[in-house]
C-alpha cells in the first residue's frame, strides 16, 4: 500500500472512532480531529507524523482521565486496571505507548532538541492504530 493510501486509510481509522466517542469528551474528540488534519502531511513531513502522534497521545490521555475522574494517567490506567474490562494486555496498552513516547521519543511530546527521533510513517501508524484501537475499546467498555 502506498503512503498516500496508507495515510487515506489511517485518517479513514480515526474518524471511524470518534463518533462512537460521547460528545462530553469533548477534548479528545478535538484532539483526533486535528491529528487528521495532521496526518494528512505526514507522508513527507516528519513533524506532522509526530505532531498527530503527540495529538494521539493526549486523546488517550485526556479521554482516560476523563472516565476515570483523575489527573494522572498512570492512577487512571490502575483505576481501569482494578474494573477488569479486559486482560491487562488491553487494558494497559495506551501507558506503556504513553510511557513510550514520553521517555525514549523526547522530542514528540517535549520538544526536546536534544534528542530529535526518526520516526517513519509506518511506526507512527502502528502507535497511532493501537491508540486509536484502545480508545474505541475502552469507550465500548464503559457505555
Amino acid at each position: 500500500m502506498g503512503i498516500k493510501r496508507r495515510c487515506r486509510f489511517f485518517n479513514k481509522k480515526i474518524e471511524e472512532v470518534i463518533p462512537l466517542i460521547p460528545n462530553v469528551y469533548k477534548d479528545t474528540i478535538a484532539s483526533l480531529e486535528h491529528a487528521i488534519k495532521l496526518f494528512n502531511d505526514a507522508e513527507n513531513d516528519e513533524k506532522s507524523r509526530k505532531n498527530a502522534l503527540r495529538e494521539c497521545i493526549s486523546a488517550v490521555e485526556g479521554f482516560v482521565k476523563s472516565i476515570t475522574g483523575t489527573n494522572d494517567i498512570k492512577i487512571a490506567d490502575q483505576r481501569i486496571s482494578k474494573e477488569k474490562y479486559a486482560h491487562p494486555i488491553i487494558t494497559r496498552d495506551a501507558l506503556k505507548v504513553w510511557n513510550h513516547i514520553n521517555t525514549d521519543l523526547l522530542d514528540v511530546r517535549h520538544g526536546n532538541n536534544e534528542f530529535i527521533s526518526k520516526l517513519g510513517i509506518e511506526e507512527v501508524t502502528y502507535y497511532i492504530e493501537r491508540l486509536v484501537a484502545y480508545i474505541k475499546y475502552l469507550n465500548s467498555k464503559t457505555n
